[in-house]
């Protein structure tokens, strides 16, 4: 669901420069199967998109819901975007339906289905949504690894 994100902003912050092709997804994503209850809790994007003004990307997970915002080096959230999901049987479902900004305007109502994969602290999601091949790693936020 990040690399749809991704395209949508690079597309609206740049919109004479094409957006590069999505990373192909791994067949295989070693971990343990994800559960709602295992990803409670905020989590940071590894690698933060090379997006001018966005200096970390972070998730907002509770049982039934999640919720992504793009910070800026002020602090100040330039773009969100979340809904519900589900999980079962390791697979990860998300649906875009509240948020602002050009990603949730161009993804308003689009869902991803991924291969969620937990090791540790480190968060893997592979799959697909509408055609871009998504490939997330993210890592939780704890007291000593708190974004600044």
């Amino acid at each position: 669901m990040l690399n749809v994100a991704l395209v949508a902003l690079l597309t609206a912050l740049q919109p004479s420069t094409p957006p590069q092709p999505a990373t192909p997804a791994q067949p295989e994503v070693k971990g343990q199967a994800c559960t709602a209850r295992e990803l409670v809790g905020t989590w940071q994007i590894i690698d933060v998109p090379a997006i001018p003004g966005v200096t970390s990307v972070l998730k907002h997970v509770t049982p039934t819901h999640y919720f992504v915002v793009w910070l800026g080096g002020n602090g100040v959230v330039q773009a969100g975007h979340g809904g519900p999901q589900t999980f079962a049987n390791g697979t990860h479902t998300t649906s875009i339906e509240h948020g602002f900004g050009p990603v949730f305007e161009k993804y308003r109502g689009a869902s991803g289905t991924y291969q969620c994969r937990l090791n540790g602290d480190i968060w893997h999601n592979v799959g697909e949504n509408q055609g871009i091949k998504i490939n997330e790693q993210w890592r939780r936020v704890t007291g000593t690894s708190a974004p600044r």
